[in-house]
């Protein structure tokens, strides 16, 4: 016996090695080309990036890109709120450090209703100076205090600074609820007003004249008299609204915003729903006559974000190579996904030729590693790739705050991806060659300890009496439980994992009894070859299992004779009624030969046809008994197929619609709108309907109408459909419903009638047959059967 290697050990390498280049080249060209999509936004105190990819920046310019108007729009929202702190610190265009405030108007800014008799005013430089130290606390005695307290002593505020006033914040107060009350104000105010002057050195540093390529005008009220804010030089306080307007216009970008009528007139993104937005967290600002008007200045005469960002942009649309980027990342990704794919097809093939018969068998052959337990290969492979990953990571974030030139974060990025890649293919082709053995599992940690835990489990509850099996588990799980507690909180933990262990097994044994309980329910509804799986029992369990499973074997035993018996019964009814038809069929055809000799005696005639008459009635009678034989025999074979019921009972009609004539029966039938199938055989189902037209044909009230009706019902991919035929009987029904369809029972007792009794019972057992339902229903004279069977799509 030859063998003949699948895949060589060398190709194998050199099949490896290209793999983990090409990954490489997408991980490193993926980098780059994200790399060279992403703009990074660094304005102020906004630090940001997004994605632009590369076939986007030749077509659209840096002030009409999505970078700019995200620099744009921030700079809108230093600006208002640059004017809202500068309203705050200035009178008359400079800081006002004795610029009175009144600390409960301000805490409540933003608030409609307050208290504005309870403040105190105080000097804006005192409140900074104040916010910047922070409050300071002291215990003083309750006698000190301009106010009754129900303690002896109190703690207030150190009154670093004095109102402009010169009191002290709790001379303002009458009871301690509103000093509460006032140095909460203090707080708020001092508070807010020393953040607000931080941005406003920082807003005046990046706004102010000649610092920036944004050009502002800014209306609103300061202390009762409109000013304006602006670092247009040319813009004085006589320059009308619509003068300001149309400076801004000339500008390359340009917004003008009336809070007033929520106007907006601007070549911008921005709207006036955007601008409203913006400076509703300044509302108290902004009242009457309040107007902003904002330009972008594209002379570039400051070296600011937007200079910046436009040599930003520039430089990355002349330096993109986006289109060789991607080629080469399709390429290298496809060429590494057909050599994995290769690999994975290939691993561990070994075609072995055999001498003899000249025959090439393909078998699996595993290697060492294989045989080492998968959960160790998943630990290390883990392990490898987590720590693979954080470095990844940690390169490419320092890479990002320029700690690491770009070559040593390729390299890194390489050096990660050979790691990976050689740690996850030996992994991967480890588990296709243990899945092509059938023997993922084999030396699996945990297949061994279920194995153990299993194995010992069912030898000590097999070997066991019912006393050991009982008592002495119990009182291992006493014992358990009591060291347990002992043991404190981990203890307890152990002791709950415990006894949801011994929950589990009472539930599994608990449910085997069950199952052995639903087993002879089973048995008991005549499901007499229902057998018990009892390869998972064990003790009393597999006793009760094989008990019922012997009970069952010997029910069915007991039935097939009953069938045997009931068989022979049929096949004699058959062979007599067989023996009956040979010279039946002669009767028949003489008495056809009789009727062709056109006798003239009128009495002769009468007597053929009397006999035409009976040897036709017992032929039918004979075919009856044998379709009823092979129905209660089961030696009826069915062709199920799909059928369309309505076109059937169309047809039905049609055939019958004349022999209904003659005893002046009208049909009735409304068809559905839509086609209904059912899976039936057409020659069953087609008996079926022929006997209910014959039993209507004998029986029915001459001269009355027969209804047909179809109707769909139930949920969607569970349908059913229902056909009804109702008519009025000629003679009184005085019998059940169900002793119509016994055998030889007619609806007419007297038994003047032609039929055979057979006709509704053939029916009813045709339609069980075919997965059916057959009822009848008796309401006087009313004669209604409803046939119901499942639809099929």
């Amino acid at each position: 016996m030859a063998a003949k290697k699948g895949i060589s050990k060398a190709m194998r390498f050199w099949l490896i090695l290209l793999s983990t280049i090409m990954i490489a080249v997408t991980f490193l060209s993926t980098y780059i080309f994200i790399e060279d999509s992403t703009m990074i936004v660094d304005y102020g105190d906004y630090k940001g990036s997004f994605f632009l990819p590369f076939f986007e920046r030749d077509e659209v310019s840096y002030e009409d890109s999505e970078l700019f108007d995200l620099i744009f729009e921030r700079c809108v929202d230093d600006l208002v709120r640059m004017a809202v702190i500068k309203n705050q610190m200035e009178t008359d265009g400079s800081y006002d450090p004795k610029k009175v405030i009144d600390i409960t108007a301000y805490a409540n800014r933003n608030k409609i209703a307050y208290d504005k008799n309870l403040t105190a005013q105080y000097y804006l430089d005192d409140l900074i100076n104040w916010g910047n130290k922070g409050i300071e606390y002291k215990t003083v005695s309750a006698a000190t205090l301009p106010f009754e307290v129900d303690t002896d002593e109190v703690t207030i505020a150190v009154a670093r600074y004095r109102s402009i006033e010169n009191k002290d914040l709790i001379s303002y107060a009458s009871n301690m609820e509103e000093y509460n009350e006032l140095l909460n104000n203090l707080i708020a105010t001092s508070s807010a007003l020393f953040s607000n002057y931080q941005e406003y050195v920082k807003f005046n540093d990046r706004y102010g004249v000649g610092k920036t390529n944004m050009l502002y005008c800014i209306q609103m009220y300061n202390d009762g008299k409109l000013v304006r804010f602006t670092n247009m030089e040319v813009i004085s306080s006589k320059h009308k609204v619509d003068e300001i307007t149309g400076l801004f216009k000339k500008q390359l970008k340009y917004l003008y915003f009336n809070p007033d009528k929520m106007t907006m007139v601007s070549n911008t993104d921005i709207n006036a729903l955007k601008m409203q937005g913006i400076i509703n967290n300044y509302s108290y600002a902004f009242s009457d006559n309040s107007r902003i008007w904002i330009g972008f200045d594209n002379m570039y005469t400051a070296d600011d974000g937007f200079a910046q960002g436009k040599r930003y942009y520039d430089s990355k649309s002349a330096n993109s190579n986006g289109i060789t980027l991607i080629v080469v990342i399709w390429i290298s990704f496809f060429a590494y996904l057909s050599l994995f794919v290769y690999l994975i097809i290939k691993e561990g093939r070994v075609y072995v030729k055999k001498d003899e018969e000249n025959i090439n068998t393909e078998e699996v052959r595993l290697k060492k590693i294989d045989h080492m337990p998968i959960e160790f290969l998943a630990v290390l492979a883990f392990g490898i790739v987590l720590m693979d990953c954080i470095i990844g990571a940690y390169v490419i974030r320092y890479s990002k705050n320029h700690v690491f030139d770009g070559i040593f974060v390729y390299a890194m990025i390489v050096l990660a991806t050979i790691i990976l890649n050689y740690t996850f293919m030996p992994m991967v082709l480890c588990i296709v060659r243990k899945i092509k053995a059938k023997n993922l599992m084999e030396n699996s940690c945990i297949k061994w300890l279920i194995a153990c835990i299993r194995k010992g489990t069912i030898e000590a509850y097999d070997n066991g009496h019912a006393i050991i099996r009982t008592w002495i588990p119990y009182i291992i799980f006493l014992l358990i439980n009591l060291i347990c507690i002992i043991l404190s909180p981990i203890g307890l933990i152990v002791a709950a994992i415990f006894d949801l262990l011994v929950g589990v097994y009472l539930y599994r044994n608990n449910k085997e009894r069950q199952e052995i309980v639903k087993s002879i329910n089973i048995i008991s509804e005549s499901d007499i070859k229902h057998q018990m799986n009892t390869e998972k029992m064990h003790g009393d369990n597999l006793e009760l299992a094989n008990a019922v499973n012997n009970i069952g074997n010997g029910i069915r035993k007991a039935v097939e004779t009953s069938m045997k018996d009931e068989k022979m019964k049929a096949d004699l009814i058959t062979n007599v009624s067989h023996d009956i038809k040979t010279p039946l069929t002669s009767i028949i055809n003489y008495v056809d030969l009789l009727k062709r000799e056109n006798i003239p005696d009128e009495k002769i005639s009468g007597y053929i046809d009397i006999l035409d008459q009976k040897s036709q009635r017992l032929k039918q009678l004979t075919d009856d008994l044998v379709e009823a034989s092979k129905i209660s025999s089961g030696n009826i074979v069915l062709n199920f197929e799909r059928i369309n019921i309505v076109e059937l009972i169309n047809q039905s009609i049609g055939e019958y619609e004349d022999k209904f004539a003659d005893h002046g029966l009208k049909c009735r039938f409304t068809p559905p709108s839509n086609q209904i199938y059912i899976s039936v055989d057409s020659k069953s189902m087609f008996r079926i309907i022929d006997n209910l037209y014959n039993n209507i044909y004998k029986y029915a009230l001459q001269g009355t109408r027969v209804y047909i009706d179809i109707e769909q019902f139930g949920v969607e991919g569970a349908q059913r459909v229902q056909l009804s035929v109702k008519n009025i009987s000629e003679n009184q029904l005085n019998m059940s419903a169900q002793e119509l369809v016994e055998r030889f029972k007619q609806g007419d007792e007297s038994r003047k009638s032609e039929g055979s009794g057979l006709g509704l019972s053939i029916a009813k057992s045709l339609t069980e047959a075919m997965n059916g339902q057959f009822d009848i229903f008796l309401d006087g004279d009313l004669f209604k059967v409803i046939l119901t069977f499942p639809c099929i799509p």
